[in-house]
């Protein structure tokens, strides 16, 4: 049930107590249906927002909700570009990149992420 562009709120706290071990998110990302790959993002279940404002906010707050928790060491969006317009060849099609697949950065996505500071986010 993602809806407001976050980790689910048990996900992270439930990994941690069952491993007693520090975390490395390998993929995190959200989509939009706005996008200029034109990606349909309609191939599975992945988390989707209408434009990139929002899906920037999506980045700003998961970024934040990972930044809070002592035990995650590190994070990684999961791709820098789009997957191909018309589906990679099982058939996913999603608007998960940095840069669209023109090689054109995304403008909101990528400002937010060259500016994020992990030094000023308060540790639990």
């Amino acid at each position: 049930n993602w809806s407001d562009g976050g980790i689910s709120r048990w996900y992270l706290d439930s990994l941690h107590q069952a491993t007693r071990k520090p975390i490395l998110i390998t993929e995190f990302y959200a989509c939009a249906m706005e996008n200029r790959s034109g990606n349909l993002n309609d191939a599975s279940g992945f988390p989707t927002v209408r434009t990139q404002r929002e899906r920037t906010a999506s980045y700003r707050y998961q970024s934040e909700q990972m930044l809070e928790k002592p035990y995650v060491v590190g994070a990684h969006w999961f791709q820098f570009y789009d997957e191909p317009q018309h589906g990679r060849s099982d058939g996913e099609n999603y608007n998960m990149g940095l840069i669209d697949v023109m090689g054109n950065a995304y403008p909101g996505l990528t400002g937010a992420a060259s500016k994020l500071d992990a030094n000023s986010i308060h540790r639990q």
